[in-house]
């Protein structure tokens, strides 16, 4: 059986969504080096902590990159634009399979109106289900797994936080009720699935621009020990990435962690380009509000507020 190397929606350093996602959590100081000797990585989406300009910037440009086969193609062409012409998007029905390395790779699709997808990965004996961030993956059909590897933070939305109209009792009352909506999925697909090992790796984002300051302070998030019981109860074993980074099995059974202890990038300047100019930034909305009506020949009335 041979050895394969992968990695998945590489964010390494830098911000998303217009500065306002940071890394919770710095990386190490190899990981381009890492990265770069991987023999492909997997895109799941394309939203911006997923398919990250600034890390793809510093991967070489022939990686194999596998995909979703998106009805938009939008993650495909985003990625040609960034020079990588050795794509693979895959559709939701077939199969990579590699014999003499016992390698199986499917791509599942998110159970919902999104262009979103999982990934399940067999390598031998060892079967692996990362969902990333899809509701109702594959629709419910999935396969028993050794290693669940899901996001569970939630507050990865602007609603309710960002909108003027809601009490902060309403906008309190949906945090918490998307926050058990993340617990409510993983519970799902933990009971189809029934893992041996569950690990929460998609969410470690923090709001740290200061013009964020209101969100970061309300937008609470679950935290990876809040899986902790949910685990106990249905037959699992949480593997806390807060504590142990590095995770070695040999086929379904898990035979060693430890922390990764290799030095880690600078994130000192954390929200220090992120100056914020109320006025400048309406009338540069306005322009684009303007200019995306006009390009899209609108005929009728338009107010802008």
């Amino acid at each position: 059986m041979g050895d394969i190397t992968f990695a998945t929606d590489p964010w390494i350093h830098g911000s998303a969504f217009c500065n306002g996602w940071w890394l919770a959590k710095s990386s190490p100081t190899d990981a381009f080096d890492i990265l770069n000797k991987c023999d492909f990585i997997y895109i799941s989406h394309n939203h911006p902590d997923h398919l990250h300009p600034e890390s793809l910037q510093r991967i070489r440009k022939d990686m194999p990159i596998l995909t979703a086969k998106f009805q938009s193609g939008s993650t495909k062409e985003y990625l040609h634009k960034f020079g990588f012409m050795n794509v693979v998007a895959m559709d939701f029905v077939s199969s990579l399979v590699d014999s003499e390395k016992e390698i199986h790779l499917s791509v599942l699709k998110s159970g919902d109106f999104r262009e979103d997808s999982g990934l399940f990965l067999q390598h031998g004996k060892f079967k692996c289900l990362l969902t990333v961030d899809s509701n109702f993956i594959n629709f419910g059909k999935l396969p028993t797994v050794d290693l669940l590897c899901s996001s569970f933070a939630g507050g990865a939305s602007g609603f309710p936080l960002c909108f003027e109209n809601y009490s902060e009792e309403a906008k309190k009352v949906v945090v918490t009720r998307n926050r058990g909506a993340i617990k409510a999925t993983n519970i799902s697909t933990i009971k189809i699935t029934e893992p041996s090992f569950f690990m929460p790796y998609a969410g470690f984002f923090t709001e740290a621009a200061k013009r964020d300051s209101y969100i970061k302070q309300r937008n609470n998030k679950n935290s990876v020990e809040d899986f902790e019981s949910i685990c106990a109860s249905n037959g699992s074993s949480l593997l806390n990435v807060n504590k142990e980074q590095i995770f070695v099995f040999e086929g379904s059974q898990l035979v060693s962690r430890r922390q990764d202890e290799t030095e880690k990038m600078d994130s000192s300047s954390f929200g220090v380009i992120t100056k914020f100019d109320t006025d400048e930034v309406d009338n540069q909305l306005n322009d684009v509000v303007i200019e995306y009506f006009e390009g899209c020949d609108f005929k009728d009335d338009c107010w802008l507020i």
